[in-house]
């Protein structure tokens, strides 16, 4: 009995030293884990630099580059230290297999092109991600953003964002988030602000290819207030919502996106009764959008630099215009529904934009001419508006003016309005007009011509 008293230490020793063994091993495996979980960014891409196993803790860093290239410009570098202990507290239960990494910024590592960013963040650090790594491929990070104070093009005007927070929970399939950015301030030279309430984010994506994951992600806020020197009250638009959601089916993606504004205060200067407009909701949708003209322009989009990106005058109007175009595949189609409300009654109005396409698979091989385009494409277009409610609004004069009584019929208390373009034909209010005849000869042009003109813009 007391050699096995005597025995127990050893036995116990040896068995920590073995699963300290494990885990330092399974802590690369975490780390892989992690970045392969966060690649959602591309182009920007991030890349192993160095990884330091320890016993019980590791070292690893990472560099963001710009795009994939391996010559991309470095961005900045994630310091991230691993912790891989036998045994870890998960909210209080002993956690066996875990690492713990902790992520922060590399000082001295952010790009000269961005470093006045990073000079602009209050906090003593800019960044921190504290990531919980599990067996089975089970990662749940916590993340802090420390507030920021920006001056927008060396001007007086700055931009101010409180700090955020968020977590986020992947279990390989997908991942649910849920976090805050903090309250944001927007300050003009004149003394105009522009002022939010904290936004609440919510997120649910699949872990598939960046840009082509189904995914619903909602910003909700409590309030968001304009203020002028040159007015006696401000604005504000309470109870805003943006929601954004995508899905996938026979390798064709559906966008949407909806924002809606639940009510619209203009303060004593304008009273909710007499206010052109008490609320607004606009509904965006994208359907059957081809996968792969997608991963095309993604791919073509990370050749240019995130510098060129972020400054469409850098970018060449006319190669992007025709990148955009390839997205545009037989039966795509883009719609907008907008509904706007006050206290008299309400307007509604509705787009499609479809594109038919010409007999070949991509819809696109046989378009030459500005005639072969506008035979490719349907419009279908309506509008209902409420004679009450146009009172309110300046808009009520126009309807006096010879394009708006073309545009709109009365039928009853509505002002009403049909629109169909299809085949070179458009059908407005039941009355047709011939495109062929109304455009003549520019239908004739080659459509690369047309495209060309744009480079100038």
């Amino acid at each position: 009995m007391k050699k096995l008293l005597i025995a127990l230490p050893v036995i116990a020793g040896t068995s920590w030293a073995g699963t300290s063994y494990y885990a330092g091993v399974q802590s690369e495996t975490a780390y892989q884990d992690l970045l392969s979980q966060i690649q959602f960014l591309e182009p920007i891409t991030l890349t192993p630099e160095s990884f330091k196993k320890g016993l019980t803790t590791s070292h690893a860093i990472t560099a963001v580059r710009e795009t994939n290239s391996p010559d991309a410009d470095i961005l900045f570098k994630l310091n991230h230290e691993i912790n891989h202990s036998t045994v870890q507290l998960n909210d209080g239960e002993p956690a066996i297999g875990t690492a713990t990494i902790r992520t922060v910024l590399v000082e001295d590592s952010v790009n000269a092109n961005y470093a006045d960013l990073l000079d602009s963040f209050t906090g003593n650090q800019p960044l921190e991600i504290v990531t919980k790594a599990g067996i089975g491929g089970h990662i749940a990070s916590a993340i802090t953003i420390s507030p920021l104070e920006l001056p927008l093009d060396g001007k007086e005007a700055t931009l101010s964002i409180a700090g955020s927070t968020a977590t986020l929970t992947s279990d390989g399939d997908r991942t649910l988030g849920e976090g805050v950015i903090g309250a944001i301030t927007l300050l003009g030279e004149s003394g105009d602000s522009l002022n939010s309430t904290p936004i609440n984010v919510l997120v649910n994506t699949a872990n598939q290819k960046p840009w082509l994951s189904p995914y619903e992600i909602s910003y909700t806020l409590d309030a968001l207030t304009s203020n002028s020197p040159d007015r006696p009250s401000a604005t504000t638009l309470s109870d805003v919502q943006a929601q954004f959601a995508s899905t996938l089916d026979n390798n064709e993606l559906d966008y949407v996106g909806v924002f809606d504004v639940g009510q619209i205060d203009f303060g004593d200067e304008l009273p909710a009764e007499y206010a052109p407009v008490n609320s607004g909701k606009l509904e965006i949708q994208l359907n059957n959008i081809k996968v792969q003209s997608v991963e095309d322009f993604v791919t073509h989009m990370s050749q240019y630099s995130l510098a060129v990106r972020t400054d469409p005058s850098q970018l060449p109007t006319a190669e992007i215009l025709n990148q955009y175009a390839k997205i545009v595949t037989k039966n795509a189609e883009i719609m907008y529904d907008l509904e706007l409300v006050n206290s008299a009654g309400k307007a509604d109005a509705d787009l499609t934009l479809r594109f038919i396409g010409d007999d070949s698979a991509s819809g696109q091989d046989n378009l030459e001419t500005g005639a072969d385009l506008l035979n490719a494409i349907e419009l279908i277009a309506h509008a209902n508006i409420d004679k009450t409610a146009l009172e309110l609004t300046p808009a009520i004069a126009m309807m006096q003016t010879l394009p708006a009584q073309i545009a709109f019929v009365e039928l009853g208390d509505q002002y009403v309005a049909a629109v169909t373009v299809k085949k070179l034909m458009a059908d407005l209010n039941g009355e047709l007009f011939p495109l062929g005849q109304m455009f003549g000869e520019f239908l004739d042009v080659p459509i690369e011509n047309l495209t060309d003109t744009l480079e100038g813009f």
